[in-house]
């Protein structure tokens, strides 16, 4: 009887580990899945497969620090290219124009500066003292003065 169970136990063991993935062909196209075809789809090919067992903790935590220095990464090297800007589009004349994206302290400090820059070239010399303080208090906000 011992003999017995023991011998089921590592049929259900081995059985649990293992699936089998079914390739169905039908008029439709082709199909894999875990169960078998469906009627009027043939069986192109049967694949036994093991899943992965599940990731230690020690591993999670691995690719998490790994999936955080890829970003950073990506950013920096992003930032290098110029390519951290995105493409708006202003609703009332539909014309397209470059906007920086401020990823970091440094970026939104620069961007509220040439914000700044750009209002003052466009306002010339019909400036006032409001329209500075309102820029000047932007810059310092972004730039955390």
């Amino acid at each position: 009887m011992r003999r017995i169970a023991f011998l089921a136990v590592l049929l259900l063991a081995d059985s649990a580990s293992a699936q089998t993935l079914y390739m169905c062909i039908s008029r439709t196209g082709t199909s894999y899945q875990q169960a078998p075809c469906p009627a009027g789809a043939r069986i192109g090919r049967t694949i036994e497969t093991t899943p992965e067992p599940p990731l230690s903790s020690e591993q999670l935590s691995e690719r998490g620090r790994r999936a955080q220095q890829d970003r950073l990464e990506s950013e920096y090297l992003s930032r290098m290219a110029g390519t951290n800007r995105i493409v708006a589009t202003t609703r009332h004349s539909g014309s397209r124009h470059t906007v920086a994206r401020p990823n970091t302290n440094e970026d939104r400090c620069a961007s509220a500066r040439t914000r700044r820059q750009r209002a003052l070239d466009k306002a010339g010399l019909s400036r006032t003292y409001e329209l500075l303080s309102r820029l000047d208090a932007d810059v310092a906000a972004a730039c955390d003065h």
